[in-house]
Formats: C-alpha cells, structure tokens, sequence
C-alpha cells in the first residue's frame, strides 16, 4: 500500500459531508437501477469509475472487504478516514470486519499520524469481541494514544490473542525501542512468555539489542526454547542486513551436530533460508548424507530443496515418495515438489501415482500431490480436474 493511501487512513470525516443521506441508506429498498443488485458485487474496475456513494453501498455489503471496495475507496477519496464508517456502523458483525480492515491496513503504515481519528476510535476499544478490542488498542497504541498504558495493557494479553504478536512485531524501532527493551525486560519477568517474545524480537534482527536477546535464550536449559530459537534464527537470517548474518548463522551450522535430533532437525529446516551464505549447502549435504536419524535427514533434503541445484536434489526427492519411512515425509516431500515447479518435472510420475484410484494414501495425499503435480506441470492448479471438489 502507498503511503499516500497509507497518510490518509484516518482523516476521513470528510465523507460525512460527501455522502449525507450515506446514514440512511436502505440496502433492500434501493433502486437497483442505480444501487444495482447486492448479490453481484462489481469488479475493481467497475468500482474505480461509479458514483462514490454507490460505491459506499457495496462496502455496507458482507463481502465487502474481500472484494476490494475498502481498497477502491482509500484510492478514490483525497481525505478518507476509516474511523468516519466505524463510527456510522454499529451492527457487530459489520463492524468487526471494519475493524479488522482498519488495524490491517494501517499497520501497513505504522508512522502515519492520525490525531483526528482518536475520538472515533477510542470508544470501540470497549467492544465486545475480544480480539477487536485487541486490535483497536493496537491502533490506538500506533496512533499515540496514552501509548506506555496501551503497551502494558497488550503485554498482559500476550500469548492469548494472536494479533498482540502482529501489533508488537510492527513497533518502529527508530521511534520506540524503549517498548523493544521493555519486551526483553518483560521475558526475564515471565519466562514462560520467552518463546512468545523471541518471536517478535525476531523481526528485529537490525536492532542489537532485540539480536542479543534471542541470541542468548540458545543457553536455555529448556530445549524447546532453543528449538524455537533456532527457527527464529531462520527468520532473521533472512531479513537481516548481510553484516549480521554470520553471528545468526553460526549457531545454526553448530547445531547441525547438537546430540539432540529434535534440535538439528531445527537447524536444517532454519537454514532454508541462509543459502546465500558461504558454507551452507555444504553443510546440509554432509547431514543428509551422515546423519543417522531418518528425520534430521528429512529436513536437511528439504532445505537443500530451496537452496541447492534441482538436479541433484529432485531425485533424492522421489526416492523418498517411492520409500518414504515415515507419514511426514510425504507430506513434505510433496511440498517442496510443489515450490520446485517444474524444475522437478522428473517427479511426474511419482506424483501421478499417488492419484491412482487403488493408492491407499488417497484422499490424505491425493489433494496436495495433485496441487504438486500442476505445479510441476507449470499448469494453474483446478482441484475439480483431479476429482477434489474443495480448496484446501
């Protein structure tokens, strides 16, 4: 989203004085011939020429916010302002999707300012659905809105409302490392929340602080707190700037050899994301060769699948369909088949076998092999042509 459509999120009680019979809007007395029928939704290029308060009609609508009229609308008015519909809007099921359209797209922006918007948005931090009430405190957090009391109030709700990692993972450390540092604080205060915390200090691997942090939870005695370290460090490694990523990796290519094959496993799959770096492919090609555990082997083929030559890794690929020791390798041999494309057209066949009406992995493979098989095929992948009737 441009910062222009970003910048004018919350500024749009001006489409009050646009829109003043918009309040009164009848949806089931309209005249079709100009509101048009409410069970065909126009298309985006549709939306982009017709009336504006026509176009309002069809953001009223259930569907609206997958069909794109939000979007149109923010292209289409110079100083729209979201909270101007939150405010207009007071039925829960419209409204939540409201809310949801307004924390997803101003998060996209998180150092606009959008003073005016508070007075509408203040009071829908009341609402009674939870995670709305969440997401609404996020905004008012990002609005800069009493933002040291928003903070501990969205600390206290971690790890009970999955958007609490979304708004804590979009903070702007060039204006609000003090609440990057309070994280760090908060995970020696309640260890418990240290996996949690890791995983939002992850999407700052630029910041020294919020590196050190995760860093250092690999001397944890609990293994399931280096285990998800380790995956955090795949995340970093691959957005953080190229100065860094030695000190992510190492650790990583270290314990590729940890005596605790659930902790290796780990690494293979982190280092997905490290072929870039000098040492990498190698590394994984020793574990896949020498590794005694059939599941470290997995992973390390599967991340060998994103960073190395297809040549040498698809038909090792299908040796594992044709034998695989256990229910989970298929299931991610498939998948990496299917990002391969068709640089794995060898695996045709393969695939193909597994849509075989007598094969008794089908229908638990059968969906996900055909989705594959399109892929590599380089064909659009229709579930209807292979027999599935649903999308998955």
């Amino acid at each position: 989203m441009s910062t222009v459509k970003a910048s004018i999120l919350f500024g749009f009680t001006a489409i009050l004085l646009m829109l003043p019979c918009f309040a009164g809007i009848d949806n089931a007395k309209a005249d079709r011939e100009f509101w048009g029928d409410p069970a065909i939704i126009p298309t985006q290029d549709e939306m982009q020429t017709m009336e504006l308060d026509r176009l309002v009609y069809y953001l009223l609508l259930p569907r609206f916010i997958s069909d794109g009229a939000l979007d149109v609308l923010i292209d289409r008015i110079d100083e729209p302002g979201l909270h101007a519909l939150l405010s207009l809007l007071d039925e829960d099921e419209v409204l939540e999707k409201e809310i949801n359209a307004a924390y997803e797209l101003y998060a996209e922006e998180i150092g606009v300012s959008g003073p005016d918007a508070l007075p509408m948005v203040t009071p829908l931090a009341e609402h009674r659905i939870a995670e709305c009430k969440i997401k609404v405190e996020g905004l008012l957090f990002f609005l800069g809105d009493k933002k040291d009391e928003r903070f501990e109030f969205l600390l206290s709700q971690l790890g009970g409302a999955p958007s609490v990692l979304d708004i804590f993972s979009s903070i702007n450390p060039s204006t609000d490392l003090c609440y990057i540092e309070r994280l760090i604080e908060y995970k020696v205060i309640e260890p418990e929340r240290t996996s949690l915390i890791n995983s939002i200090l992850s999407h700052f691997p630029d910041v020294g602080c919020a590196r050190e942090s995760v860093l250092g939870s690999l001397n944890d005695n609990d293994p399931q707190i280096v285990y998800s370290v380790l995956l955090d460090l795949g995340y970093m490694i691959e957005n953080s700037e190229d100065r860094y990523r030695e000190e992510l990796l190492q650790p990583l290519l270290n314990h590729l050899h940890d005596d605790n094959p659930e902790l290796r496993r780990a690494a293979c799959g982190a280092l997905r994301f490290g072929g870039e770096c000098e040492g990498v492919e190698s590394s994984l090609w020793d574990v896949y060769n020498n590794d005694v555990d059939d599941s470290v082997r997995l992973f390390a083929i599967y991340a060998l699948a994103e960073i190395a030559e297809p040549d040498g890794v698809v038909p090792e690929l299908i040796d594992w369909l044709e034998e695989p020791p256990f229910e989970a390798a298929e299931e991610l041999i498939i998948q990496a088949l299917y990002e391969l494309g068709p640089m794995a057209a060898d695996a045709i066949p393969a695939l193909e076998r597994y849509l075989e009406p007598d094969n008794e992995r089908f229908p638990w493979f059968g969906y996900y092999a055909a989705r594959a098989l399109a892929s590599v095929k380089g064909e659009e992948f229709d579930p209807s042509e292979y027999g599935f009737n649903v999308v998955l």
